[in-house]
């Protein structure tokens, strides 16, 4: 039996066993979904899945983080579009959760502008989730990407807010939008 460390390199580089999975989130005075957050799993050849915090635990090489990342926006980005034709009265923000590492490379909003305008995705229905650490570490180049999304009208927020010592300051200086 393989375990999940030596496991990964072997089965992840082409992503094709890759998941995304969906986590509603409720609007509790109307009881509509108002948004939901892309989850990435893999499934392994016995078919359990593994969770993104286990995935991401043994996927060190920066380039196995960097294609799976690519992908889980990828599709992401897909799957709200298809939401928006399908039905174009629903407003459901779709949430993508982005590592330092992707925000910092110098092709992410290239490659991002290229696959909303490929789609023709309004940008609005798309949120960047960063993890607080992102936003007290003041890295210019993931700063600047942020920015970035946030003039293209991508909302741009924080998870897991309050759980190190961060401020609101910290947070409108990271142009954090929600």
């Amino acid at each position: 039996t393989l375990s999940l460390h030596d496991a990964l390199p072997i089965f992840i580089p082409d992503v094709s066993d890759l998941e995304l999975l969906y986590q509603p989130e409720f609007d509790l005075h109307s009881g509509s979904i108002r948004a939901v957050e892309a989850l990435v799993r893999w499934r392994q050849p016995s078919g359990l899945l593994v969770d993104a915090g286990a995935l991401f635990g043994v996927a060190h090489d920066p380039r196995l983080v960097s294609t799976i990342g690519a992908w889980v926006v990828a599709r992401a980005m897909a799957d709200a579009k298809y939401w928006q034709t399908v039905s174009p009265d629903l407003d459901i923000v779709t949430r993508i959760n982005v590592s330092a590492r992707e925000l910092s490379t110098g092709d992410f909003l290239g490659r991002f502008d290229e696959r909303l305008a490929a789609l023709e995705l309004d940008p609005r229905l798309l949120n960047v989730e960063v993890a607080e650490a992102i936003v007290h570490q003041g890295n210019g180049d993931v700063h600047s990407t942020l920015d970035g999304l946030r003039q293209r009208d991508v909302g741009v927020v924080v998870d897991g807010f309050g759980s190190r010592h961060g401020s609101l300051h910290d947070l409108r200086a990271a142009f954090v939008t929600g």
